[in-house]
């Protein structure tokens, strides 16, 4: 056993020291771009670089893979070379190199795989953006809006969360949660009409105490959370519920654990097992839900038309009948 450990202990260093090696390697690459006047990293997978203040003129990312690339205090990114779309988003550009946020909007944004380490994002308006494996280590999320935020594989280790709106955020147990610093959060972006928010804890004169926020959200992370808007169609939800089901037969009616009125909407939370894709998950339902609306309203305008058509025809026979002679 004793021998066994030796091992083990020696396989796990050798791997974080070839994984630092790696880290260190890229670099010291990436501080030698600038003396060479750019380089060629098309189609090349940079996946954990390190660019940290390095001038990147001329340099070529076109196909390159950036996943937590880290850009920080970057110097010229040249925008006809910079490939990703990421790279491409102005705003996106500027957070990924100055790691400064600080209330500032990326509503919808694709930061997925970012590297966000230590960002300044206190107050940033980051609903329905795109965090997927971003790492947000130490970063300030204080008053942050993650509604409908997709945070599935992202690590928040040491992050401070403290006043974040967690709105049908979407998480999963590949999202690190280690050592949040976090007093309370709000469940809701706007106040419902007893003008609440719903914060956690409840008591608006208590605070999460260490390690509270990581256990609550752990125990809630194999559910998904699907946000109906304008309220729940009872036949959509039905015909629609049955389509998920069919196509993942791990749901079945059990797996329906909540649905929440959120003022005008409906919030719907379904425990699902680990191996099902959260994401997949709300897709399917929103595009058949969705699909289901356009029909009924297909129907509805085919109905009126054809009610049209009936009431001029009979107005049409009556008036006819009239005009006919002996009449």
């Amino acid at each position: 056993m004793y021998i066994g450990r030796r091992i083990v202990a020696r396989d796990y260093y050798g791997y974080q020291w070839l994984r630092n090696l790696a880290s260190y390697l890229w670099s010291k690459l990436a501080s030698f771009v600038w003396s060479i006047g750019g380089t060629n990293f098309n189609k090349a997978d940079l996946t954990d670089a390190n660019f940290t203040a390095v001038t990147l003129k001329s340099t070529n990312f076109q196909g390159a893979v950036i996943v937590r690339t880290c850009w920080k205090d970057a110097h010229k990114l040249s925008l006809p070379c910079l490939g990703p779309s990421i790279l491409r988003n102005n705003a996106a550009r500027a957070l990924l190199v100055s790691r400064n946020g600080y209330k500032q909007d990326f509503k919808r944004a694709d930061l997925g795989g970012t590297y966000l380490n230590g960002a300044k994002l206190e107050g940033a308006n980051l609903k329905g953006a795109n965090l997927a494996n971003a790492t947000l280590k130490d970063a300030n999320l204080k008053d942050a809006n993650l509604n409908s935020s997709q945070c599935i594989g992202v690590d928040f280790t040491r992050a401070y969360l403290t006043g974040t709106c967690l709105e049908a955020w979407n998480i999963d147990p590949t999202t690190v949660l280690d050592d949040v610093d976090c007093q309370f959060v709000y469940l809701l972006e706007q106040p419902n009409h007893l003008g609440s928010r719903e914060r956690r804890p409840h008591d608006p004169t208590a605070t999460f105490a260490p390690g509270d926020f990581e256990k609550l959200y752990t125990e809630n992370q194999d559910a998904v959370q699907i946000l109906i808007r304008e309220g729940i169609n009872p036949d959509a939800f039905r015909a629609t519920f049955g389509e998920l089901m069919a196509k993942h037969p791990e749901i079945t009616l059990e797996s329906i654990q909540s649905i929440e009125k959120k003022c005008t909407d409906a919030l719907v939370t379904l425990a699902i097992t680990p191996e099902i894709y959260k994401a997949k998950v709300e897709q399917v339902f929103n595009e058949a839900y969705e699909a289901w609306l356009a029909a009924a309203r297909d129907r509805a305008q085919t109905e009126s038309a054809s009610e049209s058509i009936r009431d001029f025809m009979d107005a049409f026979i009556k008036l006819s009948a009239l005009n006919t002679p002996g009449n």
